[in-house]
C-alpha cells in the first residue's frame, strides 16, 4: 500500500540478457505531505493521537479515500520510517533497536527518506506488526520530510504512552458488560465504556460514549453519554 504523502510510479530497466526489471518508486504528493507534516506537528504539541484525530476532524481534513483518519491510521503514519530522513540520528536509533540496517554513516543523506521491510509477519493471520529487531531498514530514493531527531522523539512518546489512549475505551473489560454492544441512536456507531478521571480501583466510574464522539468530539456526534450503571 502506497503510504500517505506519496504516489507509486512503475519504473522499468533492462538488466542482463535483455531481461526487464520492474520496480516502483515513491513520488511526492505535496498536498498529502502537508497533512503528514501537520499530523507530526500536532502530535509533538499534544502528545495524543486522539487529540490529533479531533484536530483533523475539526479542520475537515480527510484521507485520500474521503473518510476521516482513524486513530490506527494516524498511529501508523507516526510510526512509518518512510517519512524519516536518512540522517545520523535515524541510523543510531535503528542500530540501537537491533534492526537489520542496510546503510552506513557515509550513506546518510538529508535528501532521502527511509524504507522499512519485513515490518509485518505475513505468515500469520491478520499480518501482525513485528518488533523493530526484525525490520530491514534501507535508504530510499524518495525525499524524507521529518528529521531523524524528531521522528525518534515521536517513537519515544508513543512508547512511553503505551496504549493509554485505548485502555479506557476497550470493547471488553472487567468493569462493563455492554461496551461495544450498545449503538448510538444518532449516528449508529458503537458506544464504548470510558473510565472517568476520578475512578479509583475500588470505585469504578464510567460512561458509555459514542465512538464518533470519542474520535471527533461533538463535531461528529452530539449524543449524550450514558452512565455506566444505568445502561
Amino acid at each position: 500500500t502506497t503510504p500517505t504523502g506519496y504516489r507509486s510510479k512503475k519504473h522499468q530497466e533492462i538488466i542482463i540478457d535483455g531481461k526487464i526489471k520492474t520496480s516502483c518508486k515513491l513520488i511526492d504528493d505535496a498536498d498529502e505531505l502537508q497533512i503528514v507534516n501537520l499530523i507530526f506537528e500536532k502530535f509533538w504539541e499534544l502528545h495524543s493521537i486522539t487529540g490529533v484525530s479531533k484536530f483533523l476532524i475539526k479542520q475537515g481534513i480527510k484521507s485520500r479515500n474521503g473518510s476521516y483518519y482513524s486513530l490506527c491510521g494516524i498511529k501508523q503514519i507516526l510510526q512509518n520510517p518512510v517519512y524519516c530522513i536518512a540522517d545520523k540520528e535515524a541510523l543510531a536509533f535503528f542500530i540501537a533497536q537491533n534492526s537489520d540496517v542496510c546503510f552506513e554513516e557515509k550513506d546518510c543523506s538529508s535528501q532521502h527518506g527511509l524504507l522499512a521491510y519485513n515490518k509485518r509477519d505475513y505468515k500469520k493471520k491478520h499480518k501482525p506488526r513485528q518488533s523493530m529487531d526484525k525490520w530491514i531498514i534501507a535508504v530510499g530514493k524518495h525525499k524524507g520530510c521529518i528529521s531523524g531527531e524528531k521522528w525518534v522523539m515521536v517513537q519515544n512518546i508513543l512508547k512511553n504512552k503505551g496504549s493509554t489512549e485505548q485502555q479506557h475505551t476497550n470493547t471488553h473489560n472487567e468493569y462493563s458488560l455492554l461496551s461495544g454492544l450498545i449503538f448510538c441512536s444518532l449516528c449508529g456507531s458503537r458506544m464504548f465504556a470510558k473510565l472517568r478521571s476520578n475512578s479509583k480501583a475500588n470505585d469504578v466510574c464510567f460512561d458509555y460514549v459514542c465512538n464518533s464522539k470519542l474520535r471527533g468530539g461533538r463535531e461528529l456526534c452530539h449524543c449524550q453519554n450514558i452512565k455506566g450503571p444505568l445502561a
